[in-house]
């Protein structure tokens, strides 16, 4: 379900999408140097509260991008993923795990396309489902408003020919 061409924005749904509101944070390392890596194009993208992805042709609705900062640093504001059927007239008793899509790319490193899951998970049954991906979710309240926020550290490897 990726979409080339996300618009670069930290906030990846407009103002009324239903859903929790979710936080993500996080830093992107460099495993051969252990340092973090500023300048990273990270391409998050997830399904809607009806188990739908934007067309990323018409809108981009819970689709953005956006670039680690000088300390590797990234922070992004969605909705929290559902899990969805796929396929609901087909396999209608398959779910998926609720998730980001992710894609980190940077140059002199390989891509990474990734899942980000969560760890209190209901569909853990999902075969996609990777314990190693599940970030520990936190409720908290500012300004009077409730969300939910939670961490996913990027480790990327240096591409083989460099």
């Amino acid at each position: 379900f990726y979409k080339q061409g996300a618009p670069f924005r930290g906030k990846l749904c407009g103002p009324g999408e239903p859903g929790t509101t979710f936080v993500l944070t996080g830093r992107v390392w460099a495993l051969d140097t252990k340092r973090p890596l500023p300048g990273v194009v990270l391409d998050f993208w997830h399904v809607d509260m009806q188990e739908k992805y934007s067309d990323g042709v018409s809108d981009f609705r819970n689709r953005g991008r956006l670039v680690s900062s000088e300390t590797g640093y990234y922070e992004l504001e969605g909705i929290r993923p559902i899990p969805y059927r796929p396929n609901p007239t087909g396999a209608p008793d398959f779910w998926r795990c609720a998730h980001f899509h992710l894609l980190a790319v940077c140059p002199g490193y390989q891509a990474l396309v990734t899942e980000i899951h969560f760890q209190d998970e209901p569909r853990k049954n999902d075969p996609m489902y990777r314990a190693e991906n599940a970030i520990a979710v936190e409720k908290r309240t500012s300004n009077g408003k409730s969300f939910e926020t939670g961490v996913f550290d990027v480790v990327l490897e240096r591409d083989a020919g460099r």
